[in-house]
């Protein structure tokens, strides 16, 4: 260990020794320091903005910039949420690759402007195989309504009921509620009203003695996956075309 003068090591580090003999003035702030971390353990989800509240509540006169100094040199944070990952249901793993047009398509939405500034989205559909668009919906304002437009009838979606009884998103309690035998399941072309569209297939699933409401949604959820299956293989291998529905 070298042995160097305070004089020589000021000079070197171009540093005062006035500076290096003086003694700081500031106020101990150890008890500051001690109560911003009792909260922080105390009220986890609170940051340094709402512990300084508290503080000043408390009679600490001190301003949100040491706060927020002292927060950082204690080492604190929020704890953020760790969010759960989504449970694929119907298809585990990766997807098989198509092998043929109109297997797969993807769908996505393009966002561009005209040369005086107006901005406008273009819906593109591209079929994963052959790489071409068979759909192409441009409009300055793309709504629900005019995404399904563009779509039909390609659009398919399942309803817990046997269509057209109790159609909206509570067919199950209203099934239940009219104290009904059997209810059923619903493949149907998505249009723009309320479950209002061409039944592809329906399957009647029946009202068990001591069904709750959620036990029969169950049972229902597993008939719809059947014949959401089944409709999907009809119609790739043409027992199905969707543009004779109506």
């Amino acid at each position: 260990m070298c042995k160097v003068s305070v004089e020589r090591a000021c000079r070197l580090g171009n540093f005062s020794r006035g500076g290096w003999y003086r003694k700081s003035t500031a106020r101990d702030q150890s008890g500051l320091r001690m109560r911003i971390r009792d909260i922080a353990m105390s009220r986890p989800r609170f940051g340094y903005q709402r512990i300084h509240v508290l503080l000043r509540r408390e009679g600490w006169h001190v301003n949100l910039k040491r706060v927020h100094r002292l927060y950082c040199l204690e080492g604190l944070q929020v704890r953020m949420r760790v969010r759960r990952k989504k449970r694929m249901s119907l298809h585990r793993g990766p997807a098989p690759a198509p092998t043929g047009p109109g297997q797969r398509w993807s769908m996505d939405f393009v966002h561009d402007q005209l040369v005086n500034g107006q901005p406008f989205r273009v819906l593109t559909v591209v079929d994963n195989w052959s790489r071409e668009s068979p759909e192409l919906e441009v409009g300055f304002r793309l709504t629900g309504s005019s995404v399904v437009e563009a779509l039909s009838p390609a659009l398919l979606n399942t309803h817990p009921a046997y269509l057209p009884e109790f159609p909206g998103a509570h067919a199950v309690r209203d099934a239940m509620a009219a104290g009904v035998p059997e209810t059923g399941a619903s493949v149907i072309v998505v249009d723009n009203g309320v479950d209002t569209g061409p039944v592809v297939a329906q399957r009647r699933v029946p009202v068990l003695p001591g069904d709750t409401e959620g036990r029969l949604h169950d049972r229902i959820k597993l008939v719809e996956r059947e014949l959401l299956v089944e409709v999907v293989l009809d119609i790739a291998n043409g027992r199905i075309e969707l543009e004779r529905l109506g």
